[in-house]
């Protein structure tokens, strides 16, 4: 689940004009045909600075009915 501020982080990006324009430049440039695995993992590498690094939880989630 999201924070209230990873949420408002979000916002804040879907509203970046040059965000837009980045994946707009990618969608058009690969627009004809889908593009390579490769291709779009240097895609996200480019964009890869705004996503800050995240803690990661060992703790055990106690659940009865898990669909993974």
């Amino acid at each position: 689940m999201l924070t209230k501020k990873e949420k408002e982080e979000i916002i804040i990006d879907g509203l970046s004009l040059k965000r837009r324009k980045e994946f707009a430049q990618f969608k058009k440039i690969n627009s004809i045909e889908a593009p390579s695995f490769d291709e779009y993992i240097r895609f996200l590498t480019s964009i890869q600075k705004v996503f800050s690094s995240f803690a990661i939880s060992r703790k055990v989630t106690i659940d009865k009915f898990n669909k993974l």
